[in-house]
């Protein structure tokens, strides 16, 4: 499978934004590019931090 193929983060890209998501500490994404990626569920790795506001 071809990286293009995936609308997932590449590489090790989506292992850091979980490590990042899991700190609990609140973050702003960044992303600068022309792929849409697939972010879904980031949501459900906040296990245990307080919520969004």
């Amino acid at each position: 499978m071809n990286v293009t193929d995936s609308l997932q983060l590449p590489g090790i890209q989506q292992q850091l934004l979980e490590q990042v998501i899991a700190t609990c500490t609140p973050a702003v994404l960044v992303m600068i590019g022309i792929r849409p990626y697939h972010l879904a569920r980031l949501e459900d790795k906040r296990v245990g931090c307080a919520p969004f506001r």
